[in-house]
């Protein structure tokens, strides 16, 4: 079965380990990930979808929170 698209793992250079946790951890997990490869620390940021597209990620165009 294809993973839905919200699940698809975007080719940004990142080398995630398969896990059976669940999806909230997977989500936390992934984020302290990124935030430690693209050296983004830990305090918000003001412009998410300018940071994803400049690491290759295209087609964000919103969240729903």
């Amino acid at each position: 079965m294809p993973r839905p698209a919200a699940c698809a793992k975007p080719k940004v250079g990142l080398k995630v380990a398969s896990s059976q946790h669940s999806p909230c951890s997977q989500i936390e997990g992934l984020a302290e990930i990124v935030r430690k490869e693209w050296n983004l620390g830990y305090n918000p940021t003001s412009d998410l979808i300018g940071i994803l597209e400049m690491r290759g990620v295209g087609g964000v165009t919103s969240f729903v929170i």
